[in-house]
């Protein structure tokens, strides 16, 4: 976990229910502290590499004066809420870190969503794309977004027969391009009739 960036992660949002955070066991159980750190505890496991679970990307515990660190908060508050949440049932803890009970029931909104959002991102992936001039793009560049390829073409009206004939007639200072576009020879810049 050393090294990475919490904001970076790919879980933007826990699931937490207002209504038990308010009137359940955790409002008498748990001080006014040691509540702000169990929900810490939240975040936390939502941003390690197996959510749900305090640990590394190997499933090896991270110490406990870490997570105080990250946490900003004393290693003494940290041990009291990890003991008081043990006891009730809210955390247990391995040789391969802590992990949240129940994570999966609460959470389960979240993956639930899932297949929605990768669907959506393929979608996106087999929508047709355009570069800057309104051509179609048939792969987009490596490492770019297709949302950002640039603008539609605007449907154009059909030109009357004299109207394409007068477009065709290229002096001798244009041509048309291999995109049926009409460019000045010396600057190469697009001719608007």
């Amino acid at each position: 976990m050393t090294g990475t960036d919490l904001r970076t992660s790919k879980r933007r949002w826990i699931k937490l229910y207002p209504n038990e955070c308010l009137s359940g066991s955790i409002r008498w159980q748990l001080t006014p502290q040691e509540r702000s750190a169990w929900y810490d505890l939240l975040f936390f496991s939502s941003v390690c590499s197996n959510t749900g679970d305090i640990c590394d990307r190997d499933k090896n515990p991270i110490p406990r004066s870490f997570i105080a660190n990250r946490l900003n908060i004393s290693l003494q508050l940290l041990n009291s809420t990890i003991e008081k949440c043990k006891e009730e049932g809210r955390l247990t803890e391995d040789d391969k870190g802590f992990h949240i009970t129940n994570w999966g029931k609460y959470q389960s909104e979240y993956d639930r969503q899932k297949p929605y959002r990768q669907a959506k991102k393929e979608s996106e992936a087999l929508a047709p794309t355009f570069d800057n001039d309104g051509n179609l793009v048939t792969e987009p560049p490596k490492g770019t977004k297709q949302s950002k390829l640039g603008k539609k073409p605007k449907p154009s009206p059909q030109p009357a027969e004299k109207e394409e004939e007068d477009y065709n007639k290229v002096e001798d200072w244009a041509y048309i391009d291999e995109h049926g576009q009409k460019r000045d020879r010396a600057t190469n810049i697009k001719i608007w009739d």
